[in-house]
């Protein structure tokens, strides 16, 4: 999913270890995050070039927000943005709860050449109250086992490439 040399963007509300285990497999990257969590847990990667928004600290989240972040974000171009969402559903499309998180990942959408969802089983079927952004603009979602064959057909009719992974 991820090739050494590329450029990618990783929301804070999916910089889990996990995720940052395997970008260290990946060979060489440049990854951008507005998750303070996640910048610590590349760290220690020598592999991989660090990179982080700026803007105001949402210290709940420990992830950085506000016009700030989104200014640093419209001065790159990135690869792939992988970000997870509050709510995911197939008619509505993505949302949030908090409207700052979805403002800062609306515009994160625009500055990727691809969208990659990270989507856990209790967001589906959920709408929050602000949109981040319709499934036409994404290109792969990597859920855990437990979709509705349904939903995956309707994934596939629009062209969403569904990765599907064991729950740990």
């Amino acid at each position: 999913m991820v090739r050494p040399g590329e450029t990618l963007l990783v929301e804070s509300g999916c910089g889990t270890p996990e995720l940052a285990r395997q970008l260290g497999r990946a060979g060489r990257l440049t990854v951008m995050t507005n998750g303070l969590h996640f910048a610590r847990y590349l760290a220690d990667l020598a592999q991989v070039d660090v990179h982080l928004t700026g803007g105001r600290l949402h210290h709940d989240g420990q992830s950085f927000q506000g016009a700030q972040a989104e200014a640093s974000l419209r001065a790159c171009a990135f690869d792939k943005l992988f970000l997870s969402v509050d709510g995911f559903d197939l008619k509505y499309g993505m949302t949030a709860i908090d409207e700052a998180r979805a403002q800062l990942t609306r515009c994160m959408m625009t500055r990727a050449r691809k969208v990659v969802v990270l989507l856990e089983s209790q967001q589906l079927g959920r709408n929050c109250l602000h949109l981040i952004g319709h499934l036409d603009r994404v290109h792969t979602i990597i859920a855990h086992d437990g979709m509705v064959e349904s939903d995956r057909e309707t994934l596939s009719t629009r062209g969403i490439q569904l990765v599907i992974t064991k729950a740990a």
